[in-house]
């Protein structure tokens, strides 16, 4: 059974939780309304890869409930049309609620990337260009020592944060919200924000 992850962000303004992820154009197949949909701040459809980070953040969470919700994320979950006691469970008990200043510190808390080797400049243009997901080309220090200047040509010392753990999610997370928070900002310049979390659901 697949898990998929989503994230959403609130900030508090003015006194009043809100829910500031983009809104995308939903086309219907008759196209007779247009329906605007929340799109996630940051998604995620594999355990393997996301996991860690899930744990994480359930460690860094507080309790909330479904009346706590900002009301646009309310209705998001009311797209099923039900009373909040009828909601399916896999929208509440796998739902946690995690401040933005957590995530903050975790990641100015990180002293520089999780991974380094001397790895091939063709898996690092890839890796950096988002055709490849890790570094899969490496050779071990001894190795490249023994090899002649020619074919020391082809690889490089290089760090990068290991897809599979936490670091390389908070990292993205962060600058997911960062960028909602500056956009709602820059429109609502009168409103001030106390306070900022991320919704993270699992289904």
């Amino acid at each position: 059974m697949s898990t998929y992850y989503s994230i959403h962000t609130e900030v508090r303004a003015d006194g009043v939780w809100h829910c500031i992820d983009p809104l995308v154009l939903h086309l219907k197949t008759d196209h007779s309304e247009l329906e605007y949909s929340l799109a996630p701040t940051y998604e995620n459809g594999s355990r393997s890869y996301f996991g860690r980070t899930a744990e994480k953040l359930e460690n860094l969470a507080s309790r909330f409930c479904f009346d706590d919700l900002s009301e646009e994320l309310k209705d998001y979950y009311m797209k099923w049309r039900l009373p909040p006691e009828e909601i399916p469970e896999e929208v509440t008990h796998c739902s946690c609620c995690v401040s933005v200043e957590s995530i903050r510190e975790a990641v100015q808390s990180l002293k520089g990337k999780s991974r380094h080797a001397l790895a091939h400049k063709d898996s690092i243009a890839a890796f950096e260009s988002g055709e490849a997901d890790d570094i899969y080309i490496e050779i071990d220090p001894e190795d490249y020592s023994k090899l002649d200047e020619e074919a020391k040509k082809v690889y490089q010392y290089y760090e990068w944060d290991d897809p599979m753990e936490w670091e390389c999610h908070f990292r993205e997370i962060l600058k997911c919200v960062n960028w909602n928070i500056a956009a709602f900002s820059n429109v609502n310049y009168l409103s001030e924000i106390t306070d900022a979390r991320i919704i993270l659901t699992i289904t």
